[in-house]
């Protein structure tokens, strides 16, 4: 995979957690752990917004379970 795609999701451009962690070399829910991390540590700060940067959704598999990935803005 050479490029990203991108969506528009309530007017804000964002990237999936999945297509990053696979250009990026990571497992995905290696990468969604780094997220949570970045979540908490911008958490602490008042005048940061978490879901200005991340916006937690879901996926499903061929096997029908769910699992947790985020929208990158």
């Amino acid at each position: 995979m050479n490029n990203l795609e991108q969506l528009v999701v309530d007017d804000k451009l964002v990237v999936d957690s999945r297509q990053v962690a696979e250009l990026t070399g990571k497992r995905h829910d290696n990468f969604v752990r780094d997220i949570e991390h970045y979540i908490r540590v911008i958490c602490q700060n008042s005048i940061l917004s978490f879901d200005s940067f991340f916006i937690e959704t879901s996926y499903t598999t061929g096997t029908g379970k769910n699992y947790k990935c985020y929208r990158l803005t």
